[in-house]
Parts: C-alpha cells; structure tokens; sequence
C-alpha cells in the first residue's frame, strides 16, 4: 500500500523532483529526510518543490462522486460475469484489470482509469480462465473500459466544481476519544478513523506545510480514497481468515509489549539485524506450528493486539448469521456466491467503516440478512438516508437503520423513486423495533391483527356496515344539521356563480397592467 499522501490526491505538496537532464524523479517519503531538513522551507527545497501548490485542494463531492463510480464499475463487471451464464466470479478479476488499466491509462483520473487498449489483456485471460469465449471476454472487457471513460470525463467536467465550493466538513469525537467521525451532509458522506491515525495524519498535513483546504477535509478525501482501494487484492493483505490459521494452526503469537518497544527504539544501524531476528521468530513459530497445534494450550495471543476485540466481534457477527442461516454456514453460498466465514467477516468489516464496528455488529446480531447483501450498495443507501438530514435531523438516519438495518438494503434509486420523509422511515422503524421482541412470527401476527381491528372495528364507527349508518352518525344523528357555506351564502342573496365569474376577469386586468407596466 502506498503512503496515504502518495494516493494521487492532491494535498498541496508538489511530488516531483527538478533533475538536469534526466526526467522527473518521484521523491522519496518525508521520513528519508535528514533530522536537520525537517522544517518546512528546507524540507519543500529537499523534495525539490519551490513552492506549494494552492489551485484546488481535495474536494469532497468530487470524491464522493469519484467512489460511487469507482463502486458501480465493480458492480458492472460482477454483473456481466453472472449474466453469461457464468455462476462464478474471478477472484481479484477487477483489481488486476485496475492495476492493468492503470498502469496503461492515458487519462489523469487517480481512480477511474481511461486505458488506451479497451481490451485489457488481463481482465480478458482472467475471464477466458473461468469459462467465457475469447469474443465475450472481449466484449465484457470493452464495455467495462468505456463505462471508466466515460465516468472519468464526467469527473472532469468543469461544472462539477461549483458543488465544491461550499463543503463543510464536521469532526466529532467519541466519548473515549479513540474514534473520530468525519461528516459532510452536502457530499452525504462520512468517514470514521481512530484518534491514533487521526493524530498522526495532522502531524503529516503540519510537517507539509499544506495551505490549500482545511485539514478535515484533506483527511476525509484521504479516507475515502482509503476504502475505496480497501481490501485485501488492492492492499496486498492478508484477510482475517488468513489470520486465524496462522494463530490457530501454526501458533504465532505476539511479541510482548516491551519487546515491541524495545525493537521500536532501536539504533537505525540495528535495523538488518532487527530483521534477521524478526524472520528467526516467525521461522521458529511457523516450524512449530507443524508439530504441535494451539489447541489446548489456551487461547492464543491475535497476531495484532488491536485487532483482538475487533476479530471477537466479527466472530459474532459470523455466530448471528450461522444460529439464523445454518444452512448458508453449513454450505458457505448464497444464491450461488460466496459466503464463507471470510467473506462474511470482511463484510462486517466493511459495514463497520462507515457505520461503525458498535452498531454495525447491533445491527448484524438484529438482522444477520445485512451480511448477505451487497455491502457497498448498503453503503450507499445510508449515505442517501444522511443526505436527508438537517441540522434539527443531526443523527436520525443512524438512528433509523439501527432501529430497522434493513432500511439499507433498499437500493438508493428505489429511495430516489419513491422519496420517503427520514421521520416517516425513523417512525416506521420504531414500530418494527417495538415489535421485534416478537420474531417474524409474532410481527407477522400483529401486522395482520392490525388489519383485523381495521376492518372489524374502526370501519363500523367510522363507515358504517351494510349500507347502514356508523357509529358515529348514529351520536350525531340527533344534533341539529350545520348548514352548508354555500347555503348560507345564499340566504343573505349571495350568487356564488357571479362571484366565480370575477376571476378570470380579475386576472385578465393584471395581465393587462403587467403589459403596460
């Protein structure tokens, strides 16, 4: 993975060195500075930049507009991949299309790739691979470069900076102040980090010197940019079931804390046999790992401590859907896709970086059916119900999903089409949370209970039954009649046809006026 300020985002530090004669060369990281060039005229004078760069900072809207394209271009491909007949997907086919396409681009979109062979001939071997004829691999694969072409200059369009210009980026702050959440309602999005990245990122934007935008809104960009290209065929990481073989099968453990600071602290001259020593370790674990298994000898220490709550609660999220679906647990598909353990996981994970890894297990352990649908639709559906948000309405839409998770798994254009009010959906879902107590059965009961009161009992008070009089003509019938408007109109000599007959002629002398003025 890249360093975050090397994502192509345009923080305000010009990137590339002024060589005699030799091209432009990519500076190295900050950190390859020496401790006397830290400030920051030195440090811009190092890297090779005079001066920073102040045109146009990260905008929000862009970004968000960036992603969501970025997100449907997954979504075409793995659709064209079923719609052949095709019941599987090749693993990691769009990230090496993206790697391919990018490396071969000649548009300057850091993540919508505009690639000058439309037939890309990794996405094309990939698909060949799993089935497709040379023609139809062709034909997905120029389809999928036009839609990235032509998304890319929709991002390029002037017009699309005007929307920038009044983002407001808001910060709030966990109680425990471990977590920071991001919020920009006019893009509808939102980005939560933890205090420690949260941190470090400032001290970065401090050490750049960077003018151009507010430093939350740099930090937003960043992260959207981050989840954009998440997962583990983007990032080259291993994912968390990787993790629990090795922790389970192989016993690797954690190195103590105060070795951690020990080899943290060490002289850089140390650094070669900090490595020798670290790949004796993890030798010594894995060679251990072949005779002897974790199992008991207690539990195991998680290969990083931060991760440990974060691994149990996925692991919970798993057990809601298995006691739910033990049929999907048991045979790990769903509707003919993948839906192991570590397909499962890495969803959880995904709905807990915009929802929240708390209420995204909440919601998970009320409605496990979230962990089967397609999360970055799920993502995009929330980020709509923010979008409906004001400032009397702050937090509603998180509170409605966790009331009713499956408000998320309405698409966005069935929200566009029908345009529901957020209090209506929050009202709703309160309802449905009162009665979950109950089970689907028991809703099921009560919702068709409802309809039985309707028609047995409000119907006769109100309509009446028959042909006969309700209920409530039946008290009135006695009180004396209420004359009508008009009636009594009349009986003061009032013809409401000639009143009626004054408008058009009102509205024929103001257009009349309008014309002379």
């Amino acid at each position: 993975m890249p360093h975050p300020l090397d994502l192509g985002l345009n923080l305000g530090v010009s990137k590339k060195k002024k060589s005699k004669g030799k091209g432009d060369v990519v500076v190295a990281t900050p950190w390859h500075i020496s401790a006397g060039d830290r400030d920051t005229k030195t440090s811009l004078a190092a890297t090779g930049s005079d001066s920073v760069d102040d045109a146009a900072g990260p905008s929000v809207w862009l970004e968000s507009r960036r992603t969501n394209f970025f997100e449907e271009l997954k979504v075409q491909l793995r659709r064209e991949c079923t719609s052949e007949g095709q019941s599987r997907y090749p693993s990691m086919a769009f990230e090496r299309w993206w790697l391919s396409a990018k490396d071969l681009s000649s548009g300057g979109d850091p993540l919508l790739p505009t690639p000058k062979v439309a037939e890309d001939p990794a996405l094309v071997s990939d698909l060949e691979r799993s089935g497709f004829s040379g023609k139809a691999a062709s034909e997905i694969a120029r389809r999928l470069a036009s839609s990235s072409e032509a998304a890319a200059a929709s991002i390029q369009q002037p017009a699309t900076a005007k929307k920038s210009s009044m983002e407001v980026v808001e910060m709030q702050r966990s109680e425990e102040g471990d977590e920071v959440l991001l919020v920009c309602k006019s893009a509808g999005a939102r980005v939560r980090v933890s205090g420690f990245a949260y941190k470090k990122l400032k001290k970065l934007y401090e050490f750049h010197g960077v003018q151009s935008c507010p430093f939350e809104k740099a930090v937003m960009v960043l992260g959207m940019r981050y989840l954009a290209l998440g997962g583990t065929g983007f990032q080259l990481a291993l994912p968390s079931a990787a993790w629990g073989v090795l922790q389970e099968d192989f016993a690797v453990q954690d190195l103590p804390r105060q070795w951690r600071r020990v080899l943290r602290r060490a002289h850089p001259k140390l650094g070669v046999l900090t490595l020798l020593a670290c790949a004796v370790v993890a030798g010594t674990a894995f060679a251990s790992g072949f005779h002897s298994s974790s199992r008991g000898r207690g539990p195991v220490l998680r290969a990083f401590p931060w991760d440990q709550e974060g691994n149990a609660k996925a692991d919970r999220a798993y057990a809601s859907l298995a006691e739910k679906y033990p049929e999907v647990a048991e045979s790990g598909t769903f509707m003919d896709e993948a839906a192991g353990k570590d397909v499962i996981v890495g969803r959880y994970e995904k709905l807990g970086q915009f929802l929240g890894s708390d209420v995204a297990l909440t919601m998970v352990e009320k409605d496990p059916i979230l962990l089967l649908g397609d999360t970055d639709m799920q993502q995009r559906s929330f980020q709509y119900l923010t979008s409906l948000e004001d400032d009397s309405k702050k937090g509603l839409a998180l509170e409605a999903v966790q009331k009713n998770p499956r408000l998320l798994t309405v698409p966005i254009y069935e929200y566009e089409r029908t345009k529901p009010s957020l209090d209506g959906l929050n009202t709703a879902a309160s309802a449905i949370d009162f009665l979950r107590p109950l089970g689907e059965v028991g809703l099921a009961v009560a919702i068709f209970s409802s309809f039985v009161v309707l028609i047995l009992v409000l119907r006769p008070v109100f309509y009446g039954v028959g042909g006969g009089p309700s209920l409530i003509g039946m008290l009135t019938s006695g009180l004396p009649q209420i004359p009508r408007p008009w009636e009594i109109a009349q009986s003061y000599g009032i013809n409401l046809a000639s009143i009626v007959a004054l408008i058009p002629i009102y509205q024929v002398i103001s257009a009349i006026r309008r014309q002379l003025q």
